[in-house]
């Protein structure tokens, strides 16, 4: 099983979902959400096999130090848990070991002028190329629906790692979902159901 990083846009997730909630798809109540700034779903991690090394949601925020750390705070609050494939088999039977870990918060402080999706996105690029040109990692997954990192998801596969991405239906770039190893809807995930486009 391959150590996976997991880079959550979180400024993209939350602004897609509150999109969605506004024309009219029903959130799951099991969906974890920290005010504008967080979203998440434990069951994202549940129907495959996952040896993560670290989850971590970029996003930022104007306001105080208080406010900030106080967002640290209410993310880093937040658990997951997977399962990996144990290597080989025992008595013929495959085997599977439970890990956990908590949600690391990389939260900007940026003004209120600031565009959100700039201060974010360079994080994210810079972590995940860390990950592969450091070899941490043979598969990153990043969770946006954003086209500005379609150069960072080919740059990355050219570094022979395996790339996931999963995002919202709502402002998908029409390129993400044909431009890495697999992607991953996450609509049903955080939704009991979206209304039909017409």
């Amino acid at each position: 099983m391959t150590k996976t990083v997991i880079l959550i846009d979180g400024e993209n997730i939350s602004t897609r979902y509150k999109e969605m909630i506004g024309v009219g798809c029903v959130p799951r109540e099991e969906n974890i959400r920290h005010g504008d700034y967080f979203v998440w779903n434990p069951a994202v991690l549940s129907e495959n096999l996952w040896d993560i090394l670290r989850i971590s949601y970029h996003t930022s925020l104007a306001g105080d130090d208080q406010k900030i750390e106080e967002a640290r705070r209410r993310i880093a609050s937040v658990n997951y848990m997977c399962r990996a494939e144990v290597k080989g088999l025992y008595e013929n039977k495959q085997l599977f070991r439970s890990s956990s870990g908590r949600i690391v918060p990389q939260v900007k402080k940026r003004s209120s002028k600031s565009r959100k999706e700039s201060v974010c996105d360079i994080a994210i690029s810079v972590e995940a190329l860390r990950a592969c040109y450091r070899d941490h990692a043979s598969k990153i997954w990043i969770f946006s629906g954003d086209g500005d990192f379609i150069t960072l998801y080919q740059e990355i596969m050219h570094g022979g790692k395996e790339v996931v991405v999963a995002a919202l239906s709502s402002g998908l770039h029409p390129s993400v979902s044909i431009s890495v190893d697999h992607f991953i809807d996450l609509d049903p995930y955080l939704f009991k159901s979206v209304p039909e486009k017409s």
